[in-house]
C-alpha cells in the first residue's frame, strides 16, 4: 500500500477549447463509446467537455481512452445503466480542451472539498413498524481554496463568469477533472501575520471524475 500527500499538486483551468464536434451515437457500456462526426481530430489522452442528452453525462470533463476512426472510448464513463442512460438519447457534442492554464500560488492548507453525500427520503410502509430510507440524489460538489498571488490562471477564473468551465487537479498520473462555475473574491483576505490571499470557489455543475494512472 502506498500513500500520497497533496504536496506537488497542480490546479489548472481550461482556457481554450476547439470547435464542438457532434456525437452521432453513443453506447451503453462499462466504458461508453461515442461515435463522432468525421474529422473530429481526437486522439487518446485528449480531454473533452461533453454535452449530452443524458443528464448524468452532460457537462462532464473526461479523457479519451481510445480512438478507432470515428469511435471514441470515454475513459471511466460507465453508461451501462439504461435507467440513468436511456438507449439512444445520449446524443450531443463535445469540445476538445486545447489549452490548460495553471492557477498558481494555491495556499497549501486552504484546499477544501464538500458535497457528494448521498441523500435519502423516508419510506413508511403501512405493514411495517420500521421506517426505511431510500437513496435519492447526492449533494452538490464544491471546491474552495485560497490563492496567494495573481496569475494568468486566476485571471481566467475571475473572467469565467457564470459559464461552467473545465478544470483539473493533478499530481503525477493522478488527475481529478470536472467543470463548474468559478467565483473569485474581489477583496483580498489581509492579516498582519499571514500572507494576503484571494478566495476561489468552484461550484461543480457535473459529476467529477478521477483517474489514477
Amino acid at each position: 500500500m502506498s500513500y500520497s500527500t497533496g504536496a506537488g499538486s497542480v490546479v489548472q483551468i481550461a482556457t481554450a477549447l476547439a470547435t464542438a464536434k457532434n456525437i452521432t451515437a453513443i453506447s451503453n457500456a462499462a466504458e461508453a463509446v461515442a461515435t463522432f462526426e468525421a474529422s473530429h481530430g481526437l486522439t487518446p489522452g485528449d480531454w473533452i467537455k461533453v454535452s449530452s442528452g443524458w443528464g448524468s453525462l452532460d457537462g462532464r470533463v473526461v479523457r479519451v481512452k481510445a480512438v478507432s476512426t470515428n469511435d471514441v472510448t470515454l475513459e471511466g464513463v460507465n453508461t451501462a445503466d439504461t435507467t440513468l442512460y436511456p438507449a439512444g438519447s445520449g446524443l450531443g457534442s463535445a469540445q476538445k480542451i486545447t489549452t490548460w492554464t495553471e492557477i498558481q500560488h494555491v495556499k497549501a492548507d486552504s484546499f477544501q472539498t464538500t458535497g457528494g453525500e448521498q441523500q435519502f427520503t423516508d419510506a413508511s410502509p403501512l405493514s411495517s413498524y420500521t421506517d426505511r430510507q431510500i437513496p435519492t440524489t447526492r449533494t452538490a460538489y464544491n471546491i474552495g481554496f485560497d490563492v496567494m498571488d495573481t496569475s494568468a490562471g486566476l485571471t481566467s477564473a475571475r473572467s469565467a463568469g457564470a459559464t461552467s468551465t473545465a478544470f483539473r487537479i493533478s499530481k503525477g498520473s493522478n488527475v481529478t477533472a470536472g467543470a463548474g462555475i468559478f467565483s473569485v473574491s474581489e477583496i483580498p483576505s489581509i492579516s498582519g501575520r499571514e500572507v494576503t490571499t484571494f478566495g476561489v470557489s468552484i461550484a461543480l455543475q457535473a459529476t467529477p471524475i478521477t483517474y489514477f494512472s
